[in-house]
């Protein structure tokens, strides 16, 4: 029913806004929500392991320092740089700094590989032989890199449907239990390796 004219002498009909409220929350309410993809869970398992990594190596950034100070600076940073893209993958559906995050993974491996095999023409005298803790983290770089590789195949066009599969929740809970039990398992064991790990107190003994 129209009620009135406007200034431009349109008609204004009653109810319009309503009705189009009405439609604009169909719309939305009928809009599918997004699924969680194979892409979703290599992002998560990267963001695990990048989580694992820099608590290993904040652990280690002290006894580093002794050894070198250049390296337990850089250690420190990055497992600062490491923990902060854990968080922000873990809180955005997409990949943080895909780029950044591989050259830094690229570059740490190097460097520990340069500074283990003395290939560096400066630095300590004295050779570092690797510990667990050292292990644990190298094997948790590998994972991040892999994911990103990952995560960089999965943008190519033909790579693109395998990863865009959609994973009901029980699968996608599945496969992140298993890789936090796999991070879990790592960083427990580089954190025990480390000073602070062989000196600290054992469960149940008391001290005297």
């Amino acid at each position: 029913m129209i009620r009135s004219l406007g200034n431009a002498g349109a008609p204004i009909v009653a109810g319009s806004s309503a009705q189009r409220g009405t439609r604009e929350q169909s719309i939305t309410e009928a809009a599918p929500a997004p699924q969680t993809t194979i892409a979703d869970a290599i992002r998560l398992w990267g963001a695990t392991a990048s989580l694992g990594a820099g608590l290993i190596h904040l652990s280690v950034v002290v006894a580093n320092y002794r050894w070198w100070p250049p390296v337990g600076v850089g250690i420190l940073l990055l497992a600062v740089a490491q923990l902060a893209w854990s968080v922000g993958m873990l809180r955005s559906k997409r990949v943080v700094m895909p780029r950044t995050a591989g050259t830094v993974t690229i570059l740490s491996l190097a460097a520990w590989l340069a500074l283990h095999l003395q290939a560096m023409p400066f630095g300590p005298a004295a050779l570092r032989i690797p510990t667990a803790a050292d292990a644990a983290a190298l094997a948790l770089q590998l994972g991040i890199l892999i994911s990103i590789v990952a995560l960089f195949r999965s943008q190519q066009a033909n790579a693109r449907p395998f990863f865009a599969v959609p994973l009901p929740a029980a699968a996608l809970l599945g496969t992140l239990f298993f890789g936090c039990v796999l991070v879990a398992a790592l960083t427990t064991t580089g954190l025990a390796a480390t000073d602070a790990g062989a000196s600290a107190q054992p469960h149940g003994a008391h001290l005297h």
